[in-house]
C-alpha cells in the first residue's frame, strides 16, 4: 500500500467522496489502516438510528419490511459492541416510525428501503448507563412524534450544535428546556404539531424559560410566535445573526413590544406574510426591530390594501442601512392591480445582489424596470413572478427592458420575469448585432407564460444579448387550451435553436 495512503487526512477525504454506505462496509473489513477511517466515515451521518446497533448479533434485532425491532433487551455486553461506534456519529436523524417513506437517498445501499427504527428500540436508549450515547453528535434532528423523551434526553451530548424539531408534539417542549441549558447549541429550528394536545401560549412560556440560557445561538426558526415579550427575549441573545419566525394570532389584540427591539448582531431576518395578524400591527413591529450591525437578508410579506402596503414597504427601508443590505424576498398580495413604482422606496438598498418579489397583478414597463436597473446595478438574481394571474396586459416588459437589464447590471446570473416576445410589439427592438453581448454568464433563463408567436426572432435575441445561454424554463399558468397549445411548441423550439449554438 502507499504511504500516502497512510496519511489520515488523506484517508479522510477519499472516504468522503465513498457515497454507498456498502462500499465503505467493505473497506472497513480490509486491514486495520483503512478500517478506522472508513467507520468514522460510515458513521458520521446516521439517517436513522437503527444503523447504530446492524452490528448486533441477528438474535437481537431483526428488520420486517421496513421497521427494525428488538428480540430482547439490551445486555450490557450488546452495549459494549455498540461503543464501538457511537462516538464516531456526528449527525442523526430520528423519523416518524408511523409515517410513510420512499427511497432512503441518504443510504444508497438500502436498494430504495428506508429503515425506521421501533419506539421498543429508542426505549432501550433508557437503559444505557453510560452517558452521553454519542458523546460526539453534533446535528439532531427530530421529525414527528416518535420516541419517549428519555431517550431523546440521552441523545444530546456536550458536543450537540445544530438541532431541529419537525412537527413534534408538545410533550417535547421539556427537550427544548434542556437544550436551552446547553452551551454548544448554535442552531435551533422548531416546528410543533398544534393538533397533538396543548395550547399554543403554552410553547411560549417555554421558550421565555429556555432561550435567555441559549448565549451562544446564533440561528434561530420557530414556527409560531405569540408573544412580544419572546421577541425582547430573543433580542438580548448576543450571537444571534439569524432569525425566522411565523407570527400567529387573532387579526386583533395582538399586544406590541413596549419598546424598540435591537439586536447587536442580527443579520437575516425572515418573517413570511403573517397568518392571522392586523397587517397594521405587524407593520409597527417591523418598524421596531432594529439590528445594530444592519441586516443583510430580509424576507417578509403582506395582504394590505393600498395605504398599508406603502407604510409596509417604508418601514423596509428603515430596517437597515443602504449600503448593507444584499438580499430582499417580498410576498405581497395587493387586491387590486399593484403598481411598481409602490416599490420604489426600496431602490435606496444601492448594493442589493438579490430581489424576490411574489406577487398578483402587478403593472411594470420597460421603463421602470430600467429604473430599477439603475437603482440596483450589483443586481445578481432578479425574480418577479405572478404565480396566481401570469402574464396579463398590464405587464408590459418588452425585449427593450430586457435588454437594457442586461445592460445595466453586467453581474447577472439568474432571471425570473415576464417579457412579451412577440414580434408585433418588439418590431422596433433590433436585434444587436454589433459590439460585445451585454451578459455571458447566464446559461438559463426563466420567462414563465410570456407569450410567444416567432421562435427564430427570440432565439436569435436571446442568444445575441446572452451567447452562453441554453435554456429558458416556461410554464402554463392561466392560458387557454388553445393558447397552450399555439405557445408551447414555440418556446421548445427556442430551446432546440439555443441548445445547438456551441459556446463562445
Amino acid at each position: 500500500m502507499h504511504d500516502g495512503l497512510c496519511i489520515p487526512e488523506i484517508l479522510a477525504q477519499i472516504f468522503a467522496n465513498i457515497h454507498d454506505n456498502d462500499d465503505l462496509a467493505q473497506v472497513a473489513l480490509t486491514c486495520k489502516t483503512l478500517s478506522e477511517p472508513a467507520r468514522d466515515e460510515l458513521y458520521r451521518h446516521l439517517p436513522n438510528l437503527a444503523y447504530l446497533f446492524m452490528g448486533l448479533p441477528d438474535e437481537i434485532w431483526e428488520n420486517e419490511n421496513t421497521r427494525t425491532t428488538f428480540r430482547r433487551m439490551m445486555l450490557p455486553s450488546d452495549w459494549q459492541i455498540c461503543r464501538r461506534n457511537m462516538h464516531r456519529v456526528q449527525s442523526l436523524e430520528l423519523m416518524d416510525p408511523n409515517r410513510s417513506f420512499g427511497d432512503d437517498i441518504d443510504d444508497p445501499g438500502s436498494n430504495g428501503t428506508a429503515r425506521t427504527v421501533e419506539h421498543e428500540m429508542l426505549a432501550a436508549i433508557s437503559h444505557y448507563s453510560g452517558l452521553p450515547l454519542l458523546p460526539n453528535l453534533r446535528t439532531l434532528l427530530v421529525e414527528g412524534e416518535m420516541c419517549p423523551l428519555p431517550s431523546l434526553q440521552l441523545l444530546m451530548g456536550p458536543q450537540l450544535e445544530e438541532l431541529s424539531f419537525d412537527n413534534v408534539p408538545f410533550k417535547a417542549m421539556p427537550v427544548l428546556i434542556q437544550a436551552g441549558r446547553m452551551a454548544s447549541l448554535k442552531s435551533l429550528s422548531l416546528t410543533m404539531y398544534l393538533y397533538s394536545g396543548g395550547d399554543i401560549r403554552l410553547l411560549d412560556a417555554v421558550l421565555l424559560e429556555a432561550i435567555p440560557a441559549m448565549r451562544s445561538l446564533e440561528c434561530l426558526s420557530l414556527d409560531r410566535c405569540r408573544s412580544p415579550l419572546l421577541l425582547e427575549a430573543l433580542a438580548s441573545l448576543p450571537c444571534l445573526h439569524t432569525l425566522e419566525l411565523s407570527m400567529w394570532d387573532e387579526r386583533d389584540g395582538y399586544p406590541e413590544p413596549l419598546e424598540e427591539l435591537v439586536f447587536p448582531q442580527l443579520r437575516k431576518l425572515s418573517i413570511p406574510k403573517p397568518f392571522r395578524l392586523h397587517p397594521a400591527t405587524y407593520i409597527r413591529m417591523l418598524q421596531k426591530m432594529r439590528s445594530s450591525v444592519g441586516l443583510t437578508s430580509l424576507e417578509t410579506g403582506i395582504d394590505a390594501p393600498e395605504p398599508e402596503l406603502d407604510s409596509f414597504i417604508r418601514a423596509l427601508t428603515t430596517s437597515s442601512p443602504d449600503t448593507v443590505m444584499r438580499n430582499l424576498e417580498m410576498t405581497c398580495y395587493y387586491p387590486g392591480s399593484l403598481d411598481f413604482s409602490f416599490f420604489r422606496p426600496l431602490f435606496t438598498f444601492q448594493h442589493l445582489t438579490r430581489f424576490l418579489l411574489m406577487t398578483s397583478t402587478l403593472t411594470i414597463n420597460d421603463d421602470r424596470l430600467a429604473a430599477l436597473s439603475l437603482a440596483w446595478p450589483h443586481l445578481r438574481d432578479l425574480t418577479i413572478r405572478l404565480p396566481f394571474t401570469g402574464w396579463h396586459p398590464g405587464h408590459k416588459v418588452t425585449l427593450r427592458g430586457l435588454a437594457m437589464l442586461l445592460h445595466n447590471c453586467p453581474e447577472l446570473r439568474e432571471i425570473n420575469i415576464l417579457v412579451d416576445t412577440t414580434f408585433a410589439n418588439n418590431s422596433s427592438t433590433n436585434i444587436p448585432m454589433q459590439g460585445a453581448p451585454f451578459n455571458t454568464r447566464i446559461t438559463s433563463i426563466t420567462l414563465g407564460d410570456s407569450p410567444i408567436d416567432n421562435a427564430y426572432f427570440v432565439a436569435s435575441w436571446l442568444s445575441r444579448m446572452m451567447p452562453r445561454l441554453r435554456n429558458n424554463t416556461w410554464w402554463r399558468t392561466h392560458q387557454s387550451e388553445e393558447e397552450w397549445e399555439v405557445a408551447h411548441p414555440k418556446w421548445v423550439r427556442v430551446n432546440e435553436l439555443l441548445g445547438r449554438r456551441p459556446y463562445p
